[in-house]
This record gives C-alpha cells, sequence and structure tokens, in this order.
C-alpha cells in the first residue's frame, strides 16, 4: 500500500503508466511540496517600499509666494512649509482580478472532421446537425452570454501618492497595486545565416500545402495584438489590419515584427494593432470579430509568481472566450517564462530554430511558482522578409528580419487563426483551441534537455498543420455549464470514440478554463481533472497532473475498435466556477 508521499513522487516524476492505477487515490495539493499556498500581497513589494518610505519621510520644502490665491500682488512675501512625502507618486498599475461568472447554460457539443471524405459532422447537446445549424445555435448562445457578463475590468496604469495607493487598496480587496516597469520587449540577433525566410517557414508547419493551397487564409478570423507603438503604412495590408488607437509612442519596430508575421501566416485574418496594452471590449462586435490575441511583450517583474496581470489575462480569456497566445520570453532557458505568459488559460509559445528545430538557448522554459508547465507549446522563429524596406526608431532597428519567442507567438496566433477559419466551432473556445494546439504540437523538440525544471514528463511540441487537417481521426469536445452541471454524481465524464486502428499513434488532451480571480487568491486551480483513456477496461494512457490546467496523452493503440475516455474531476474547491472544458483527439500516424 501506497502512502501519500510515495504517490507525489510519482506525479512529480511522472509515473504516468503506475500513476494511471492509482488515479482515485491522488493525494490532494496540500501533501504536494509547494512554495507557498498563501495569497501574495496585495501591494507589491517595490510598491511597499515607496509607501513605507514616504510615511516616514519628514520632508518638508519652503515655499515664498508674493501673490495670493487669486494672483494678487502682495506687500510682503508669503512663507509656508509643503509635506514633499504626500506629493510625491509613483507609477503603478493597478490591477481588480474580481470575477463575475455568466450565468451558463448546460451546453455539450462536439464535431469531428474526416479528412478522407473532407466532411464534417456536428453534435450539439446529443443532436446531430448541419454546421450551418450548429453555428447557428453557437450564436444565439454567445449573444445571451454576452447579456449575462460584466463590464470587463481592464488594468489601469496611474501616478499614485502613497496615501492614495493605501486608499486604493482598503477601497476594494480584490485590487492589487505593483509598480510599473513598462513592458518588456526583446531585439534579438544570433547571426543571419540562421534565418529563413517566411516561406520556407510556413512550408515547414504545413501551411502553404496544407491551408493556402486548400483556399483557406484565415477569412473571418480578427487577431489582435498589444504593442508600445504603430506600425508604417508600407508594411500591411491594410484591406486586413486596422489600427485600434492613435500613435502616442510613434511607431514601434518590434511592431513592425509582429505584424508581418501575423500577416504573412495567415494571409486574410483581420489584424487588429494596439499601440498598448489592452483587452478589447465586446470582441465579437468588431467587424471581423476578434477570436485571438497575440502578445509578444511581459512585463518586468523580479519574481516568478503568478500574480495580478496574469490573473487579468486569465478573466479575460475565461469571461470573453478569447484564445490569447502569449510569449514565454527571451531571458534564456533556465528563466521563467514571463508574466502574463504564466497565466493558467493562455498558451505560452517558446521559439524553435527552423533550421534543426531545436529549442533557442535564449527562450525561457521555467515554470513559475504555480507550477502549471510553460510553455506549452514551442514554434518556429527568424523570420526573414527580403523584400521589407530598413527601418530605424530610437527603440531599435527593423531590417525584414524579426526573431525571439515575439515571432514564434504571432506565427503560432496565425495558425490558430487557420483552424479556427478551418473548423468554424473552434470559435469562442479558447480551452478546445488551447488542446487542439496540444494534440496537433506532434513534432518534437530537438534538443530534448531544453526545459529546464526537468520534473514531470510534459514537454512541449511544435505544432504541425498537417496532422490537424488530414488525420484519418480528428474529434473536439466541449462542455459548458455551471459548477454543479456536466459531470456525473462521481465527478466524471465517459464516452467512447470509435475507428480506432491497432498499431496507430494517438494524441487526446483536455483543457479548461479558470478564473483568474480563484487562482489568485489561492495560487492554485479550482479545479482538478484527469484524463484516463481505456480500451476493452484496461488503461492504455492517462495524465493526472495537479497544477496544470490541461493534460495530455500520447499512446499507441493496442487493439482496433473503441477507446473509453474517463474524464474525472478530482477536486473541486469553488462551487462558483463554471463548467467550461474542451477534449480533442488526433491520429497522429
Amino acid at each position: 500500500m501506497m502512502n501519500n508521499k510515495m504517490i507525489t513522487a510519482l506525479v512529480l516524476a511522472g509515473g504516468v503508466a503506475s500513476w494511471a492505477q492509482l488515479l482515485y487515490e491522488k493525494p490532494v495539493d496540500e501533501k504536494v511540496d509547494r512554495v507557498s499556498l498563501e495569497r501574495p500581497s496585495r501591494m507589491g513589494e517595490s510598491v511597499k517600499k515607496f509607501v513605507d518610505t514616504q510615511k516616514a519621510s519628514k520632508k518638508v520644502k519652503k515655499v515664498s509666494v508674493k501673490s495670493d490665491l487669486l494672483g494678487r500682488s502682495r506687500n510682503s512675501t508669503l512663507t509656508y512649509e509643503v509635506d514633499v512625502a504626500s506629493q510625491q507618486k509613483m507609477k503603478v498599475l493597478v490591477n481588480d482580478v474580481m470575477v463575475e461568472h455568466a450565468s451558463l447554460e448546460i451546453e455539450s457539443g462536439s464535431f469531428d472532421y474526416s479528412a478522407s471524405a473532407d466532411s464534417k459532422n456536428y453534435e450539439l447537446n446529443g443532436v446531430k446537425m448541419s454546421e450551418s445549424q450548429f453555428q447557428k445555435k453557437a450564436d444565439n448562445s454567445r449573444k445571451k452570454l454576452r447579456k449575462n457578463r460584466r463590464k470587463f475590468k481592464a488594468p489601469r496604469v496611474e501616478y499614485m501618492t502613497a496615501s492614495e495607493i493605501e486608499q486604493e487598496i482598503s477601497s476594494n480587496e480584490n485590487v492589487y497595486v505593483s509598480e510599473y516597469k513598462g513592458v518588456k520587449y526583446d531585439g534579438l540577433d544570433f547571426g543571419e545565416d540562421t534565418y529563413l525566410e517566411d516561406f520556407y517557414i510556413r512550408t515547414k508547419s504545413g501551411i502553404d500545402t496544407y491551408a493556402w493551397n486548400k483556399g483557406n487564409y484565415g477569412q473571418g478570423v480578427g487577431i489582435y495584438y498589444s504593442e508600445g507603438g504603430c506600425v508604417p503604412d508600407n508594411y500591411v495590408n491594410h484591406n486586413y489590419f486596422t489600427q485600434m488607437n492613435n500613435c502616442p509612442n510613434g511607431v514601434s519596430s518590434h511592431a513592425i515584427g509582429v505584424a508581418r508575421v501575423l500577416q504573412s501566416s495567415t494571409g486574410e485574418s483581420h489584424i487588429y494593432g494596439s499601440a498598448e496594452v489592452i483587452y478589447p471590449e465586446d470582441p465579437d462586435k468588431y467587424p471581423v470579430p476578434i477570436y485571438i490575441g497575440s502578445q509578444s511583450w511581459g512585463y518586468v517583474y523580479d519574481y516568478p509568481y503568478y500574480c495580478s496581470a496574469d490573473a487579468i489575462m486569465d478573466n479575460y480569456i475565461y469571461e470573453y472566450g478569447v484564445a490569447q497566445f502569449v510569449a514565454a520570453g527571451n531571458d534564456y532557458r533556465y528563466s521563467y517564462v514571463s508574466t502574463p505568459a504564466r497565466s493558467m488559460n493562455a498558451v505560452a509559445v517558446g521559439a524553435v530554430s527552423p533550421i534543426d528545430y531545436k529549442y533557442m538557448v535564449y527562450s525561457s522554459s521555467r515554470n513559475g511558482y504555480a507550477h502549471n508547465d510553460k510553455p506549452e507549446v514551442a514554434n518556429f522563429t527568424n523570420f526573414y522578409f527580403r523584400r521589407d524596406l530598413h527601418y530605424s526608431d530610437e527603440n531599435g532597428s527593423y531590417n525584414g528580419r524579426f526573431n525571439g519567442t515575439s515571432a514564434a507567438t504571432p506565427y503560432t496566433a496565425g495558425m490558430a487563426a487557420l483552424l479556427l477559419s478551418k473548423y468554424p466551432s473552434l470559435k469562442w473556445h479558447p480551452e478546445m483551441l488551447k488542446a487542439v494546439m496540444l494534440v496537433g504540437s506532434t513534432r518534437d523538440v530537438g534538443n530534448t534537455d531544453y526545459d529546464y525544471d526537468g520534473i514531470g514528463t510534459f514537454k512541449a511540441g511544435i505544432p504541425m498543420l498537417d496532422r490537424l487537417t488530414t488525420s484519418p481521426l480528428f474529434k473536439n469536445r466541449y462542455w459548458y455549464g455551471a459548477n454543479n452541471t456536466n459531470f456525473d454524481k462521481n465527478g466524471r465524464i465517459s464516452f467512447t470514440e470509435s475507428n480506432i486502428q491497432k498499431g496507430k499513434r494517438y494524441r487526446a488532451a483536455i483543457s479548461w478554463l479558470s478564473s483568474g480571480e480563484y487562482v489568485m487568491n489561492n495560487q492554485r486551480l479550482p479545479q482538478d481533472i484527469d484524463l484516463v483513456i481505456r480500451q476493452n477496461g484496461t488503461i492504455i494512457a492517462s495524465s493526472a497532473s495537479s497544477y496544470n490546467p490541461f493534460e495530455l496523452v500520447d499512446f499507441v493503440a493496442p487493439n482496433s475498435g473503441e477507446i473509453e475516455v474517463v474524464i474525472t474531476r478530482y477536486r473541486n474547491s469553488s462551487a462558483s466556477e463554471n463548467v467550461k472544458l474542451g477534449f480533442s483527439i488526433l491520429q497522429v500516424d
């Protein structure tokens, strides 16, 4: 009989085969060695230091005036003292992480794609229907959801005195204040010989052959990005590009690279460029609805915790259904992934060389203290746009080359847009799209030791479009509803998948959304959900991590016929959290 410590060791070592037999004896999270489960301070360390210093300061300044308050001259000079400390201000980022869980109708849907017949099959709440019928009902559900959700509380950048900061903190227990240090953009240059023209990189991913050559250019899909500036007119196709705001910071060479990679990977997805960090309100009301966000920036934080900026992104994905792809960071592979790439619901993207498929030495890969595995995917970087004009500004230069995780991220977002255009039922379902990206990352990274953490069996793979468009078996499901719905009394969802072929390789994944408010306040997931695959009563694959908002299995089928998929909610710590769960299965070869 194994005790909890022995079982925990299996989890941390990634002992999947043995762990599968112990699925329903998994220890509670408190038994696992962690840095801290305490709610972090709502005032950042540097902010607290500023507040304490200002409160303790006795500095006064003598001011002499020769006029009264109305500006009239005085016969004598008036001298008075000003408390300098009370007037000094700090630039801070104010985040309100509270979420109001929208009321959801119980809903379950599925769709599968047969490459041989080039046909799609749809089912909603147990009823089979056409794609148009499915989309009509999905649109109606979206309209109802829009009426129930609250106005999103976006981050605020403020200049505040010490007393104003204390007042902000005391006025709302969900508010966090941290020093605003600006977003971090990494311009990297590791030699021209490692760059490839965008055409060759698209070919390596299967974009040209399995999307563009089939007439799929990402039509009908909106993607937005946040940057520190705008893009000059001659670098974008304005038929598929909109600048969302003016350019208070002028033109950004970094933004040029992001926009170029996005448009070169999608062709006809509509790109919305923002010159500042934003979370678009009502993304479904844009001329081309915004389904995807591509964020090639990270906040400069000197601590590895899940923080309020991660929580804000998680809340946005959870409430609005916009999938977010976020750069893992370029602080070298032993560094923690940047914020907000640490968010639970977003997909963090690492950078891979298009030459040898190896993880770039600069690409961050270390998990934060929340222990969720990051990055979830790795993708190609080092793009070269031969005909692009060179551009320089005070922040850097663009010479037709763009690299780093800043390039891999919009490239991955572009691939996702192609999938949404081909499979429209993925729209507004970031939980399903993440599962699809996980099962579709069928190409291994060339250097297997790139993951600095070295715990667990999860390794990010490289997404390949060929398998996601030509596989003999590609099926996806989702479940929506209040916390007490969809799972049976034993906390399980069970179903079968047919047409499994003996000796063939399959990948299956589940992914679910969590509110940033719960994770921020508890430093762990509100729901722990596990995945088991059985065939003929025998477990053939399983994944039961404690900290990831996803589970992924990769297996070879021992027999032909059906498999049973069992999804178990092992822990459910918040009755207010909605069920937003996605599943995908793909035949790899």
